[in-house]
């Protein structure tokens, strides 16, 4: 899967069309969703560790980068412009009914 990513990422970084930040985001949604119903039976398991290990390493540089984005969008004032109370909320304010329920999925 990670993998799937970084291919994604390399693409995305000489065909930006927006800010380097959102297209790399919206690259990575569309590779984790192109594998969401990919069978796994076929990973051995030095495949799983190291999937599991990137994706831990992974989600730690997501969460470094949504603090970033947090706190940019408090700087910048975000939630004025959609009613939100915060900019976390304003991302479950611009969300699609979908992707709330899948983003509070454990």
């Amino acid at each position: 899967m990670v993998g799937g990513i970084v291919a994604v990422m390399a693409a995305t970084t000489t065909t930006l069309v927006g800010h380097p930040v959102t297209d790399t985001v919206t690259g990575c949604r569309a590779a984790v969703a192109d594998v969401r119903d990919a069978p796994l039976w076929a990973l051995g398991a030095q495949e799983t560790r190291d999937a599991l290990a990137d994706l831990v390493a992974l989600e730690a540089q997501l969460t470094e980068l949504k603090g970033r984005l947090i706190v940019h969008g408090r700087e910048v004032a975000i939630e004025a412009e959609s009613g939100a109370r915060t900019p976390g909320h304003r991302t479950l304010l611009r969300s699609p009914p979908h992707d709330r329920a899948r983003s509070a999925d454990p």
